[in-house]
């Protein structure tokens, strides 16, 4: 595969350069569970924003898919993510 100079390569939200074969995590935090007869399903929704969808954040996923992170704390970053400049932290 030919790769055209002009084009830059890809880079992730801190600036490192993303490559094939990567291991990368998306920020999220699960908004639903959602079991069927088949298997386990989680809604999550992004802490930032698809491009070139801003207003969409939420994926669906099978639950086997995700690795929990940070337990229960989806209360904490949604008030963080909503809150505006010079809003106290609780």
């Amino acid at each position: 595969m030919k790769i055209d100079a002009s084009i830059s390569m890809p880079s992730d939200r801190k600036g490192q350069t993303v490559k094939i074969g990567d291991l990368v995590m998306i920020p999220a935090v699960v908004t639903e569970i959602r079991p069927n007869d088949e298997f386990l399903n989680v809604t999550v929704d992004t802490l930032e924003p698809m491009h070139p969808a801003p207003h969409k954040t939420a994926i669906i996923l099978n639950a086997h898919q995700v690795e929990v992170v940070h337990p229960s704390v989806s209360i904490l970053v949604v008030k963080e993510r909503d809150a505006k400049p010079g809003d106290p932290i609780n």
